[in-house]
């Protein structure tokens, strides 16, 4: 059985024989395991069982089936949800003898990852839709819709010497107040080949984006629904001379934004910090899975959605003020000025 710790906060266990899981889950998770060395071993775990047949329910087992994108239907049992040890048994498809990854990319963002969201935030720590640096000091927070420029933002701070925490998810403690780096694949699109143009990225990698853009555009013509097909790579593929950060405390956070004006909220009030929080949490991924793929109670939802915003507004009392920016217009001249202000 494969585990992975994060943090000392969770464990997640892989228990099967096929090997395209194994390694999916070892390009997934076993960095940030490395990176969790040493420290206490997690109350929680979440355990995924890859199975030919689900077992059958049993009281307060949710047992779902998925139609997802018009095209694969999945099925699941989540047992032990409320408890330190859930047990997550998807069951095995057969495109997975072909491609593993069309499976896998389902089962971690749409079942597997709503529930460590679910598990960290019943411990207040929020599994974060947010890119992170840090200069070796403090860490700076960029929450953000998807598509807005997290990845292509945080390369080009690292190119200007600060260390990696995160392109898209990365875990905050507000009650020790620190944010945890959680390295994993980039998910690269067509736009972020043109935000790149500067880097020499290996021609195969390239060519593999291209080819599934195209197939991208047969999906959502043929299929009549949208599709999100990343290439995955690890960033020292693109930049070999990457550094990734350590555990540090946040001392910033700037949510990146295509539809707001720039400007600096002084969190002053409780009312602002939740108008914040609550920002924040609409920009999340995972909690809609959540909601969709695993909680089906209302009352359930409603209060989970409440603990989010509780959670993230205490990652917020622990910072004077916060900003909206927009990454894509920055200038040459505005980049650099950005950069400098977040070694204040």
């Amino acid at each position: 059985m494969n585990t992975y710790d994060l943090h000392g906060y969770l464990t997640i266990a892989l228990d099967t024989e096929v090997p395209a899981y194994r390694r999916y889950f070892d390009n997934e998770y076993a960095r940030v395991h490395a990176m969790s060395s040493g420290r206490a071993t997690p109350r929680q775990r979440v355990t995924v069982h890859i199975v030919d047949v689900l077992p059958a329910p049993e009281p307060g087992d949710l047992a779902h089936e998925v139609r997802f994108k018009r095209l694969f239907t999945f099925a699941y049992l989540v047992r032990g949800l409320r408890s330190d040890d859930v047990h997550l048994y998807f069951r095995r498809h057969p495109v997975d003898l072909l491609y593993v990854t069309a499976l896998g990319v389902f089962l971690q963002a749409q079942v597997l990852e709503p529930i460590l969201y679910l598990k960290l935030l019943e411990q207040g720590v929020v599994f974060m839709h947010a890119a992170a640096v840090t200069d070796g000091s403090q860490g700076v927070l960029f929450p953000a819709h998807g598509g807005t420029g997290k990845t292509t933002l945080s390369l080009r701070l690292a190119d200007r010497g600060f260390q990696l925490l995160g392109d898209d998810l990365i875990i905050v403690d507000p009650a020790r107040g620190l944010v945890h780096p959680h390295p994993r694949p980039l998910h690269l699109f067509n736009y972020n080949l043109t935000q790149m143009r500067e880097r020499r990225l290996p021609a195969r990698l390239k060519a593999v984006i291209h080819a599934k853009d195209v197939l991208r555009v047969g999906l959502e013509t043929a299929l009549r629904t949208e599709f999100l097909i990343s290439t995955r790579a690890h960033v020292d593929a693109i930049m070999p001379e990457v550094r990734f950060g350590a555990s540090v405390p946040y001392r910033q956070l700037a949510f990146l934004t295509t539809r707001r004006p720039a400007e600096t909220v002084v969190l002053d009030s409780d009312s602002r910090r939740d108008e914040v929080a609550r920002v924040i949490v609409e920009s999340a991924d995972l909690n809609g899975s959540l909601y969709t793929n695993v909680l089906r109670d209302p009352a359930e939802i409603a209060a989970t959605k409440e603990r989010e915003v509780a959670v993230v507004r205490q990652v917020l009392e622990r910072l004077p003020s916060m900003r909206f920016v927009n990454p894509r217009t920055f200038t040459a001249a505005e980049f650099d000025a950005f950069a400098a202000s977040l070694r204040r």
